[in-house]
Parts: C-alpha cells; sequence; structure tokens
C-alpha cells in the first residue's frame, strides 16, 4: 500500500519551519527564558507548600507535576532532538543538548542515553513498534484507568510507571537521583514534614500525564495504521496549556517532522490544517479528548476512496 500523497506534503511542510533556519541568539533566548520561568514555578510550587494550609496542597500538588512534566517536554525532549539549545559548531551543540538532557534526567531517574538519545529516534522511526522503547504499546481505554488507579492508589505507585525501570543500572540511576532529590526532602522536612505531600503528589500527577499523553498521541487503536506517520493525533482540550506544556498536544505534526522547535508548531500546524484532506481531519486532528483516551475514537478504513 502506498503512502497517500498528503502525508508526503505535510513532512514537506515543515522545512519551512526547519530548526536551521533559526537564528540561535533567538532559539537560545526563547528556551532559556522557558526553562528559568519553568524551574521557577517549580522552586515557588515548593515554597509554597511549606507555609500554605493543607487544603491547598492538591492544587500545589498538580501544579507542580505539570511544571515537572514541562521538564521533560522542554528540556529532555528537545535535547534528545538536540534543539533544546542552538551553536553555529554541530559538534559543540550536540554536546551541550547531550549534557543539559542527561543532568536534568538524573532527579527523575531517567535513563536518558537508552531512552531518550537513542530511544526517541526509534521511537519516531517505528512508532508503536514491537522495538519502539518508548510506546510499544500504548494503553488506553480499561487498561490505562487501571493503571492510573494502581498511580495513585498504590504508595509510591509513580515508580510504577517510569519506563526506565526495564533498563539496567538501577541502583546507579536510583543512587544518582536520591543524591539530587534527598537535600530537597530533607529542607522541605525541616520547615514543614506535611509539605512532602506536595512533592509526592507532583510525582503522581507527573506519572499520569505522561500516561495521559501517551494515550491521546499514540492510544485509541493507532499503532495498527500501516504508515508510521499517521500513528500520532493532534489534540485539543481546555486545559491542554497547562496539562500539554510547550505545544506537546501538537502531536501528527512533530511526528511529521521533528526538527521543528516546539514554538513554531503552532504556526506548522495551521499548515498542515490546510493539507490534510477534509474527510481525514478529525482523524489527526481533533478535540475529542475522552474518546481517544478510552478507545473509541476509530481509524479510517484503508485502503480509502482518496489519496491526494
Amino acid at each position: 500500500m502506498q503512502k497517500p500523497e498528503w502525508t508526503k506534503s505535510t513532512i514537506k511542510a515543515g522545512n519551512d519551519f526547519h530548526i536551521r533556519h533559526q537564528s540561535p541568539i533567538r532559539h537560545n533566548i526563547i528556551n532559556g527564558i522557558a526553562v528559568t520561568m519553568l524551574w521557577m514555578t517549580i522552586v515557588i510550587a515548593l515554597y509554597a507548600a511549606t507555609s500554605v494550609q493543607m487544603l491547598y496542597f492538591p492544587i500545589l500538588g498538580i501544579v507542580l507535576g505539570a511544571a515537572f512534566f514541562g521538564h521533560f517536554v522542554l528540556i529532555i525532549h528537545e535535547a534528545s532532538h538536540n534543539m533544546l539549545f542552538l551553536t553555529e559548531d554541530s559538534t559543540a551543540r550536540k554536546t551541550i543538548n547531550h549534557t543539559v538532557g542527561m543532568l536534568a534526567s538524573i532527579p527523575f531517574f531517567t535513563d536518558y542515553n537508552r531512552h531518550w538519545k537513542e530511544g526517541h529516534v526509534v521511537h519516531h522511526l517505528r512508532p508503536c513498534e514491537s522495538d519502539d522503547p518508548q510506546n510499544p504499546d500504548p494503553l488506553f481505554g480499561p487498561r490505562l484507568l487501571t493503571k492510573l488507579a494502581q498511580v495513585w492508589l498504590i504508595p509510591g505507585g509513580f515508580l510504577l510507571v517510569n519506563p526506565s525501570t526495564k533498563y539496567d543500572d538501577k541502583a546507579k540511576r536510583m543512587g544518582l537521583g536520591l543524591c539530587c532529590l534527598l537535600p530537597v526532602v530533607a529542607v522541605l522536612y525541616l520547615v514543614n514534614p506535611f509539605s512532602l505531600i506536595v512533592l509526592y503528589i507532583g510525582f503522581t500527577t507527573l506519572g499520569t500525564l505522561n500516561l495521559c499523553k501517551i494515550a491521546q498521541e499514540h492510544g485509541a487503536g493507532l499503532a495498527n495504521e500501516p504508515f508510521p506517520i499517521l500513528r500520532s493525533r493532534t489534540y485539543f482540550y481546555r486545559m491542554q496549556w497547562l496539562f500539554s506544556p510547550f505545544n506537546i498536544h501538537y502531536h501528527y505534526e512533530h511526528h511529521a517532522n521533528f526538527n521543528v522547535p516546539w514554538y513554531l508548531l503552532p504556526a506548522y500546524h495551521k499548515v498542515v490544517h490546510d493539507i490534510i484532506p477534509v474527510e481525514f481531519k478529525d482523524y489527526y486532528i481533533h478535540r475529542e479528548y475522552w474518546k481517544q483516551m478510552m478507545g473509541t475514537k476509530g481509524l479510517p478504513q484503508w485502503p480509502v476512496s482518496s489519496n491526494s
């Protein structure tokens, strides 16, 4: 079966927004400001946890978890594409992005080299296939709800959905991660022991958002699509600015051309939206968050009448 011509057009359209066309100075300023604001949010949430009433702990924990998730989306994810920071020298650019990505992964017990630097490349080439280390079997429907219940109801349940647990050197990653986290835990405990609840909710929210993200991007049977480019969806919902930070919900576009920086994905989306034939738009660009999460969104039947 031949790949539809319109999918090829969406890939080519991304070249107009390619990272190679971006000014390193402007790009680095944008990402530098974004990283600073992201970590200010994390610090403020943790600081607030030491002084506010416990009534506000769930809200602070969810905000903290969303910021943790943004840390992955902006820093680790963009670094894995060598797009967090740009330099004129390609070797220096790879070194800087690799170093930042690896350091950013440590507090979250994440194997950057295998799961991101190497694994994310495989994910883009063969999404949802058996050798995809990131999303070989996207959860949705009852299986997803069961996993979410485990994350929230089992003590330390967020550790169950850390994808790096499948790699070796667990003790080393755990030790390095604890070296980063224990000082934070110690300070929070000394100031207000109950504030550790916010940190716990933050990590639990991080695991939850990642599971929901995978379901939205690649769930609901998208693994059965015959063409890798069609195994992802762009989705919109009311709280996307908080729970899908840095435009990660423009996921069809990201898989069509992963060299487009996050801040240009909305502009790329406008072009892609006009390219996709009207009979396919609702399949790959939608606002049916719950249907996608539960696996009832549906797929087009191939072969279809239009390949234009």
